[in-house]
């Protein structure tokens, strides 16, 4: 933990406009895709992460560079092959290209790291660890506050949190969370579904009110993953094996939001945004400006690679 407290004096602290209230709608129709070369590899690259500021990306990869795992041995105590792990880079947005990438050192380690999530603005932050001290089940949700002069990380608690598996949170509108998890339907569920939950925010606590699984609209009885909150259009993106049309794999969708605060029926991004492989993890900049995405499309740094891709529009 102590390391991930020091990762976060890299950032600046600047303050980003709290929350949009904006119907701005992107229009995917004429857009098109290209891999980014400077944020993806020969490794996976893989959950870029947009700051409030529209300026910092930080994203997950195993590239050279990487810390390399701990050593383990087989039963003849032979050395097995050491690979890198998943650590996190930072690079920062220069117009329309990126700066050259670089580790965050004092956050990761030999083990794998995954994303952090920006909340509302810089001092403000999400993330998922695992098999942790401090966590109620396999995988729990964290936040970091900057509490007068003190980063202070807690565990987001029980009414998030279970004995199962919370990841991938998504930070949205009034600080809602939005996250993944495999918390059974039911308690004669035989198999446990990879679903897409979220969670208010009590003010008046200053806590997180009770999860609840969202519903038809958003999860299927295939596999959802990645929830992301657009605050330039008041949206919900998220990626799913289970709703029509789908072009193969984990397609990006889109539900936009009623006035009465429900949601649309999902919307596929297109042909022209998935592909026939598996495409989740979507980030937008809160200006609208920049749109990120994971895909396991093949591209110049193999087949079956995990490579972050740009939507450029026209």
């Amino acid at each position: 933990m102590r390391k991930i407290v020091l990762f976060i004096m890299y950032l600046c602290f600047v303050f980003a406009p709290s929350e949009t209230k904006s119907q701005n709608t992107i229009d995917y129709s004429s857009a098109r895709v290209e891999i980014s070369h400077q944020l993806s590899s020969d490794g996976v690259d893989y959950a870029a992460s947009i700051a409030p500021d529209g300026k910092t990306i930080l994203f997950v990869s195993d590239r050279k560079g990487s810390f390399l795992e701990n050593q383990t041995y087989d039963e003849k105590s032979k050395p097995r092959p050491r690979y890198s792990s998943h650590d996190i880079w930072q690079t920062e947005i220069k117009g329309d290209t990126f700066d050259i990438p670089k580790p965050i050192d004092p956050l990761n380690t030999s083990h794998n790291e995954g994303t952090i999530i920006f909340g509302k603005d810089m001092k403000h932050l999400f993330f998922s660890a695992c098999n942790n001290e401090n966590c109620y089940g396999a995988c729990d949700l964290f936040h970091f506050d900057f509490v007068d002069t003190t980063w202070v990380i807690k565990n987001v608690g029980k009414e998030v949190n279970s004995k199962y598996w919370e990841s991938q949170p998504s930070y949205g509108k009034n600080g809602t969370l939005y996250f993944l998890s495999d918390f059974p339907i039911s308690k004669e569920a035989k198999t446990n579904n990879m679903d897409i939950f979220s969670a208010d925010f009590d003010t008046i606590t200053n806590t997180y009110k009770k999860a609840q699984r969202m519903g038809e609209e958003v999860n299927t009885k295939d596999e959802e993953a990645s929830p992301f909150y657009s605050f330039y259009e008041d949206a919900l993106y998220f990626s799913s094996k289970g709703h029509h049309p789908n072009y193969g794999g984990l397609d990006l969708y889109r539900c936009k939001r009623n006035a009465d605060g429900t949601w649309q029926k999902p919307e596929n991004l297109g042909k022209n945004i998935n592909s026939e492989a598996d495409d989740f993890f979507i980030t937008i900049s809160r200006d609208g400006k920049n749109i990120l995405f994971s895909s396991r499309r093949p591209s110049e740094f193999g087949k079956n690679d995990l490579n972050i891709f740009k939507v450029i529009m026209p």
